[in-house]
């Protein structure tokens, strides 16, 4: 009885190791490769990083790149969503770790281009791409979990009904959509007072 009941608990949904062990081997190999990529072409001379740098001054000047709440809620919120959609088929067992490759890598590749191209780059790439996934990335994370059991507990069928999803995955779902939302926010309120703030460093 002892041990029906712990292999019980062991198997509740969102316990297991599994799912963040797999999604954050696979975001690794993604910021991996983006980083080499993005190395190897600068030392090539294949990406001319500075001239994104100097263009940040002039269009920051000239008050060009303005955007509005729903395109900051769009890009902070696109990623999860893929991952949420991604949880509701059998196909996300294996998709929900392939987003999150491709994820870690075009997060890597833009941080290091900023990054490596001048001085100035780190701050940048901080402001645009580090303020934002200090919340949003950890919300990426608990959804991919998520996301990845349901695709697994996905028997017999393309994709999932109602009665599949437990109480635990929508109460996480709202979690991760009031965190998006509050991303969003933080991005659209901070982001342009940060980037005219640190303007003198990338004349």
């Amino acid at each position: 009885m002892i041990k029906k009941r712990t292999t019980r608990e062991q198997t509740r949904f969102g316990q297991g190791v599994a799912a963040p062990a797999v999604n954050t081997a696979a975001f690794a190999v993604g910021a991996l490769g983006g980083f080499l990529l993005c190395g190897w072409l600068l030392n090539r001379g294949y990406l001319v990083a500075e001239l994104l740098l100097k263009g940040y001054p002039l269009a920051l000047d000239a008050r060009v790149g303005t955007v509005s709440f729903w395109e900051s809620l769009w890009d902070v919120g696109r990623w999860p969503l893929l991952i949420w959609l991604l949880g509701s088929t059998a196909l996300g067992r294996w998709m929900v770790p392939l987003v999150f490759a491709v994820r870690g890598f075009f997060l890597s590749y833009a941080v290091a281009g900023l990054s490596m191209a001048a001085q100035g780059g780190v701050l940048l790439a901080f402001c645009l791409f580090g303020l934002g996934a200090l919340i949003s990335l950890p919300l990426f994370f608990l959804l991919g979990s998520q996301s990845w059991e349901m695709a697994g507990r996905i028997r017999g069928q393309l994709f999932a009904t109602l009665s599949d999803y437990p109480r635990e995955y929508w109460l996480r779902s709202l979690i991760v959509l009031a965190g998006v939302f509050l991303c969003a926010m933080v991005e659209y309120q901070l982001l342009p007072v940060l980037l005219r703030r640190i303007t003198p460093l990338l004349g």
